[in-house]
């Protein structure tokens, strides 16, 4: 009957022992996919905000092509401004020099200068 008994408290000493194992292996599998879960949601959060990010860099790359091809065309205007000055001025140099032809040996061109 002893033999019975011990062999008794060995089975639900090993049954107890599984069970808990096995508690413990559901536990373990429950934590590794919370933090899978975690893991995932982090990850989607990162590519949104890198998505979001390239959505700005090609934005502002947009506007840096739009501000250089406005520069081209002001220093294009500003060459053709400089260009009808000095046609400006020779016109006017060559007024002067009909209205007042040299005067003390200086020419009307040089006195505009």
């Amino acid at each position: 009957m002893q033999t019975k008994s011990a062999f008794d408290v060995r089975t639900v000493i090993v049954v107890a022992s599984l069970v808990a194992l096995a508690a413990l292996a559901v536990w373990s599998i429950g934590l590794w996919l919370a933090s899978t879960q975690s893991l995932q949601n982090q990850m989607d959060q990162l590519i949104a905000e890198r998505n979001s990010l390239q959505t700005q860099v090609t934005s502002l790359q947009n506007q840096i092509a739009s501000l250089n091809m406005q520069l081209v065309e002001q220093q294009e205007e500003i060459e053709n401004l400089d260009a009808l000055v000095t046609v400006y001025r020779k016109d006017i140099a060559d007024l002067l020099e009909l209205l007042y032809p040299k005067q003390g040996g200086v020419s009307a061109r040089a006195r505009l200068r």
